[in-house]
């Protein structure tokens, strides 16, 4: 296409020069008027070209993202595909209709806010574009669509491992083996229905400092499917946390995928590097704030030597259709970094707030300065993960001195324009009509006066 230029994927477009980084911490990074966002909204186009030679034994395809801020478009030979906006989870397409034999072409169009930044908003530099690995996953016709293990100790110390299997149609015949580290078969067994419960002897327990994994293979007719499990038991009493009957302290930390030269894209060799510093200095746990770390970070060698991770969701979500009840407003006239007057309203507040018929807040403009008028959005009460006065974002707009008079600010400041372009009305069409006529009528009687005088 005339006007791009090649790029590399994974990568945040922000390190290919154009756009900005931006870091912010509790405010929203563009006024807070949900759901919409800016009409200025970045983008960037992203295609290219591959080959697909279809195979009979996986004619299923799958086209996967693994990581796209904030949401995206794609289409494949020209034929719109799909749509995801869950920027640091997996999004997977079935492709299989639309690709062809040979070459194949897939366009990718990436905003950088949707409605959905408002639930992830997270302390982090906002970094976009396709930041994580893109793969096309080839499959079989009724192969296996999802699976579960789950591993439990019994009274009689003997561990039962629980299967659950899911298909893309029917059940298939699957066959299943077990395996300790050393590589030596423990159990097989066959599963036409997708579920089965396997018993393990005097099994190995897992924890971080003994991190003991076993192995499961699941075997259809047309793939072969490994992941790797560990049994452990948890408990906490009297406020004491036990793990298999050992009390334990989590020596933690917190852990965005970040990196000073690739930002949110971080290679599989710098993933390993921070987690052997992290364990050379005897962190014990990581909480992947504020969202799911890469899928590398699960699979790297390193984690054998055993970890513990606090998993994160997508950030924290607000229910934005009740939280006009939950929500405090704060007006506040800054004159040279100072707050000079302020206001606070906790009634109830419409969400998005150019739904208000009218703000009615009165101010005195400074003697001198630049004059700001910050409107704030505060909560009004704890709610799940987040504390009462928590700040969830802010406006700012500068008020022209155009007369000394008091100023009133009415709702038109926010309505319509996504952008904010900021109008302050320092009077009513009335007001103005009033002051002119008091003001034509001075004048009037100024000149009669001066005029007699001179007689």
């Amino acid at each position: 296409m005339a006007g791009t230029l090649p790029v590399k994927v994974p990568a945040v477009w922000q390190n290919y020069g154009v756009d900005r980084h931006q870091y912010l911490n509790t405010r929203y990074p563009f006024p807070f008027d949900p759901p919409y966002v800016p009409r200025e909204n970045p983008c960037g186009l992203y295609q290219r070209q591959f080959l697909y030679h279809r195979a009979k034994a996986v004619p299923r395809a799958f086209l996967n993202f693994e990581g796209v801020d904030s949401c995206f478009y794609i289409w494949v030979n020209g034929i719109f595909t799909g749509y995801s906006q869950v920027s640091y989870a997996t999004s997977e397409f079935d492709v299989t209709d639309v690709l062809v034999e040979g070459e194949n072409t897939i366009t990718v169009l990436v905003l950088k806010w949707c409605d959905g930044s408002y639930h992830e908003d997270q302390d982090k530099f906002r970094m976009s574009g396709i930041f994580r690995d893109v793969y096309l996953l080839t499959r079989p016709e009724n192969g296996i669509r999802d699976y579960t293990a789950k591993a439990g100790l019994r009274a009689d110390g003997a561990a039962l491992v629980e299967v659950s299997l899911t298909y893309f149609g029917d059940p298939v015949e699957t066959n299943y083996v077990i395996n300790d580290m050393a590589g030596r078969e423990l159990e097989r067994g066959t599963t036409k229905d997708g579920a089965a419960a396997v018993r393990l002897e005097r099994p190995k327990l897992w924890s971080a400092e003994t991190p003991y994994l076993y192995t499961v293979t699941f075997r259809t007719e047309g793939e072969y499917i490994t992941d790797r499990f560990g049994i452990r038991e948890i408990k906490v009493e009297q406020g004491v946390l036990y793990i298999n009957g050992t009390a334990v302290k989590f020596h933690g930390v917190n852990r965005h995928d970040s990196d000073p030269d690739t930002g949110c894209y971080i290679s599989r060799e710098k993933m390993e590097r921070d987690l052997r510093l992290m364990k050379e200095h005897n962190v014990n746990a990581v909480r992947t704030s504020h969202y799911p770390n890469s899928p590398q970070y699960r699979t790297a060698p390193v984690l054998s030597s055993g970890q513990w991770e606090m998993k994160v969701r997508n950030g924290c979500t607000f229910d934005f259709t009740t939280l006009g009840k939950q929500v405090s407003v704060v007006w506040e006239m800054v004159s040279d970094g100072q707050v000079t007057a302020s206001r606070r309203s906790d009634a109830d507040l419409a969400i998005p707030p150019h739904q208000q018929a009218w703000l009615d807040f009165e101010m005195e403009y400074p003697a001198s300065g630049r004059c700001f008028l910050r409107i704030r959005y505060l909560l009004k009460k704890d709610i799940p993960l987040v504390k009462e006065g928590h700040e969830l974002g802010f406006d700012e707009i500068e008020i022209p001195q155009l007369l000394p008079l008091p100023a009133y600010v009415p709702n038109s400041i926010f309505k319509n324009d996504i952008r904010h372009r900021w109008e302050v009305v320092l009077m009513s069409t009335f007001e103005a009509i009033t002051l002119m006529f008091a003001f034509g009528m001075f004048i009037v009687a100024l000149l009669t006066f001066i005029f007699n005088n001179r007689k």
